[in-house]
């Protein structure tokens, strides 16, 4: 059985944001969220999911070289970027 997945089709989303309040220094003039702040999407598409208990993302947190799978802690499907 195929996993569902968002979005099926198209290009990855991308973080809208992540709370600066927490953010740290990249070693390259940057700057990147920490983990546990967590950080912003863009839309309301998950507000129209049955279930919240456990979801999981994938991607390319801080550097082009380093992907991890994290499991979402909690979804406030409130706050906006």
């Amino acid at each position: 059985m195929t996993l569902a997945r968002w979005p099926n089709v198209g290009e990855w989303e991308r973080t809208a944001g992540f709370p600066t309040n927490t953010a740290q220094g990249d070693d390259h003039g940057g700057k990147i969220g920490a983990l546990a702040s967590g950080f912003y999407f863009a839309g309301d598409r998950p507000r129209r999911w049955l279930r919240h208990d456990d979801l999981w993302v994938h991607g390319y947190w801080a550097w082009d070289w380093a992907n991890s799978y994290e499991r979402v802690e909690a979804l406030d499907l409130w706050t906006s970027a």
